[in-house]
């Protein structure tokens, strides 16, 4: 699971649960597939349901971020909602279920 803060006018952060392996990208970026529920798809998304006011996908679904990482410590530095997105930076916490 990856959870971040993210504070605008309309959204305070985000989780998702990881769905695969990450695949190396550019620079010591990170393709993601990810299960989450949002109104705002992410890069090749599955939600198929529309929202009747905004015309927008949304719910229940998967979708490719892109998380990037500091090359010298691996720590997750930001994000790309999708592999077109603008790179954000923000604080990431990201952990794995244990027994």
């Amino acid at each position: 699971m990856v959870a971040w803060e993210h504070k605008t006018e309309t959204s305070t952060g985000h989780a998702v649960i990881i769905a695969k392996a990450p695949v190396a990208g550019p620079e010591g970026s990170w393709m993601v597939e990810v299960y989450d529920s949002t109104s705002s798809p992410h890069g090749d998304d599955s939600r198929a349901q529309v929202l009747d006011t905004t015309g927008r996908r949304s719910g229940l679904g998967h979708g490719v971020m892109v998380f990037i990482a500091d090359p010298a410590t691996g720590a997750i530095t930001g994000l790309r909602w999708s592999r077109k997105a603008k790179a954000i930076t923000v604080p990431i916490a990201a952990g794995r279920p244990t027994s």
